[in-house]
């Protein structure tokens, strides 16, 4: 074989390995894209829920206000409706005197 025929040889497979080199390197460049993006899905997948977990949480904290207050006016009208009773009996004892 001639010595420009075993360069070219040699060149070939250099050429062979470079391009085997570059697929290797294009599969792992695309593989740590992967599970970047995977990754990526998983975090909004989770502030998903905990933002859903939030407005749940806020939610049941309106209600229970609201059911506080509710209470209290059913309180505060129980009370006047006792004090305008007991007036109208202070009323009809006085007027029976």
């Amino acid at each position: 074989m001639t010595k420009q025929n075993e360069f070219q040889e040699e060149r070939q497979d250099l050429v062979v390995l470079f391009s085997e080199e570059s697929e290797t390197e294009a599969e792992a460049e695309d593989e740590v894209a992967e599970e970047a993006a995977e990754e990526e899905a998983i975090e909004e997948s989770d502030e998903a829920v905990e933002a859903e977990e939030d407005a749940a949480d806020e939610e049941e904290a309106e209600a229970e206000e609201d059911a506080q207050a509710d209470s209290e006016e059913e309180a505060d009208a129980e009370d006047s409706a006792d004090e305008e009773a007991s007036a109208e009996s202070e009323e009809d004892t006085s007027e029976a005197d």
